[in-house]
């Protein structure tokens, strides 16, 4: 069971799919001051994000395992996002856009944990409000 759970978190993220919602992604080194930009750009009426210090969402190898919690949702709602979900981009569009209707803002703020390499890969599946990359 746990291998086929597996595979099926592989095949979310195997996508070419584009997402069309706008987001704010903040990224950096480590002790760059990301975490203050994402808390003072959450803090505007227009903006929410994940309570954890960053969602996580499209880096996380096993959806099924993940405490979400830390994004903001319940577990069952989850699961039922994900099964409605044909990938990645979709799952993290519709997790994104719960937490912003529950919050009433227009944009979703996360922190992303990539090196400058993975900046491309960002770049070439959403579209973005804002990037912000800290050095």
């Amino acid at each position: 069971m746990r291998m086929v759970r597996l595979l099926k978190s592989i095949k979310m993220f195997l996508t070419t799919q584009k997402s069309n919602s706008r987001y704010i992604f903040v990224t950096g080194v480590p002790r760059s001051g990301t975490t203050l930009l994402k808390a003072t750009i959450e803090s505007h009426s227009s903006t929410c994000g994940s309570p954890h210090e960053g969602s996580g969402i499209i880096i996380v190898d096993d959806i099924y395992k993940r405490d979400w919690s830390q994004v903001g949702i319940e577990r069952d709602i989850a699961d039922k996002i994900f099964q409605s979900s044909k990938n990645i981009i979709s799952f993290y569009d519709r997790v994104a856009n719960k937490i912003c209707n529950r919050e009433g803002a227009k944009f979703f703020v996360d922190k992303m944990p990539f090196p400058p390499g993975y900046h491309r890969l960002l770049y070439s599946i959403w579209k973005f409000e804002k990037a912000v990359f800290f050095t």
